[in-house]
């Protein structure tokens, strides 16, 4: 929070200058989460500024915010009914997608610049599926396009993936803000953040910083313990395993 309010005191008087950076603050670097996690946010500020450091105008500008989790490999199989069985068939593999993907904008993204330069920049929840097929450069073939719609439909699903084309919300005339949402079922690990200022389609400056999600409590203690001592976690594993067993047979045990 001291962080936002000292943003907030850059931006009282900005200069009539071109915009070369963003500078970002967030609510919290770090969230911690407990098994009664229900969801959560984190909330992002930014100012744009120019080579000296003075703050800038942003308002006639766009802007996109994207929140990408731990990338992963996901697959997406198409199924079909054969003599009353659902069969999986045909399926894509998608490289190295976040699974947790949020993008906010001040506006539509159709409406900031076209799917092509999206994908070149993966901006959007169609564009990054579309990159997990292939490159920017390499058109999409055959059913690709209606795998990555699979894809973003499944992960919307899941909560894990959104877009909100009036997530960001532009304060006075240099401010800005978005916020994160966090779904009960986010992914641990780091979370990289990348805001873009655009005009006519085109970045004209950039931002980034990251957040980490991780365990608290009883959880914590036993992934560090899986992570640090694969050898004892293994063991214990082993000796409660048998403990339950042993406990499961004295209680229902027959005379």
């Amino acid at each position: 929070m001291r962080a936002a309010l000292l943003l907030i005191g850059l931006v009282l008087a900005p200069a009539p200058a071109r915009a070369d950076g963003l500078l970002l603050t967030l609510s919290t670097p770090k969230v911690v989460i407990a098994s009664n996690f229900q969801g959560g946010e984190v909330t992002l500020f930014g100012a744009a500024v120019d080579a000296s450091g003075a703050v800038q105008s942003v308002e006639d500008y766009d802007l996109v915010v994207t929140t990408r989790g731990p990338a992963e490999t996901l697959t997406v199989r198409e199924k079909s009914r054969s003599h009353g069985l659902w069969l999986n068939r045909s399926g894509r593999e998608f490289r190295e997608v976040p699974y947790f993907l949020n993008v906010l904008s001040s506006r539509p993204l159709d409406e900031i610049t076209d799917f092509q330069r999206r994908r070149e920049g993966g901006l959007g929840l169609d564009a990054v599926a579309a990159g997990g097929l292939s490159n920017a450069l390499t058109p999409l073939k055959g059913d690709d396009a209606k795998f990555s719609a699979a894809l973003r439909r499944l992960q919307e699903r899941r909560l894990l993936w959104r877009e909100d084309a009036s997530g960001v919300e532009v304060i006075g005339s240099s401010l800005f803000k978005g916020a994160i949402t966090l779904p009960p079922n986010v992914p641990f690990g780091d979370f990289s953040i990348e805001a873009r200022l655009m005009r006519a389609g085109v970045t004209v400056a950039t931002g980034a910083t990251t957040f980490r999600v991780a365990k608290d409590g009883f959880e914590a203690r036993v992934a560090g313990l899986a992570e640090t001592n694969r050898a004892a976690y293994g063991a214990a594993t082993v000796a409660l395993a048998l403990l339950f067993g042993w406990l499961a047979s004295v209680m229902f045990r027959r005379d």
